[in-house]
């Protein structure tokens, strides 16, 4: 990713480290510092035969900062004790919010962190991942006992080129499983379709619909 600017078709010639080619475009490095800066430089004009005129030019110059998203999905009807599940994941890199390759992003791992109702928690690490930008990741996982939380984190590295450095990135998402658990409260109600109307159903800890029972918050 780089700073790109076109100098007028008048120019003669500009400073020799922007790098310019004889189209006028000067193609420049990113910074390395976290906020873009404005860069000025003088551009140099030819008067006549003896003799040349500059002004001067600003153009903005991009920081190299990078971040890291990821779109992660997981159909919660397969997590079923005991069950095996997949955790899609859909990773974006990018350089001063302009998106780049994701294979860009080095020693990738995505880290799944399953809780139960007593707070118990494993981990399970996807390493020597390849990531590619024309599909989704797909991981398998077996769903825990009891579970109550279920959390994944894509993390992994970018090679800075300004500072010639790695630059350690993170995404996370988590779901929380079944929530009505970790309560006192043996029914739910939900607003929900049938056909053309809007009804109110009432379902217990097991997802049994509850005939005749009062609608709770």
């Amino acid at each position: 990713m780089v700073n790109t600017h076109r100098a007028s078709a008048n120019a003669g010639r500009v400073m020799a480290e922007l790098g310019q080619d004889f189209s006028g475009l000067a193609i420049v490095p990113a910074i390395s510092d976290e906020q873009p800066l404005v860069r000025t430089y003088l551009e140099h004009f030819l008067k006549d035969a003896d003799s040349m005129l500059a002004i001067p030019v600003s153009f903005p110059h991009l920081a190299e900062s990078y971040s890291l998203q990821a779109a992660m999905y997981v159909d919660r009807q397969q997590l079923q004790s005991g069950r095996q599940a997949d955790l899609v994941v859909r990773p974006r890199v990018l350089m001063a919010g302009k998106a780049i390759d994701p294979a860009t992003l080095r020693d990738a791992v995505v880290t799944i962190t399953a809780t139960d109702r007593d707070g118990i928690a494993t981990t399970k690490r996807f390493e020597k991942l390849n990531l590619d930008q024309a599909k989704e990741l797909v991981l398998s996982l077996r769903v825990p006992l009891r579970l109550a939380t279920l959390t994944a984190e894509l993390s992994g590295k970018v090679h800075g080129l300004a500072k010639n450095d790695l630059k350690d990135l993170s995404a996370s998402q988590t779901w929380n499983i079944a929530s009505i658990r970790q309560t006192t409260f043996t029914t739910a109600s939900h607003l929900t379709r049938n056909g053309a109307h809007w009804i109110i159903e009432t379902r217990g800890r097991g997802a049994t619909l509850q005939e005749a029972a009062p609608p709770t918050r």
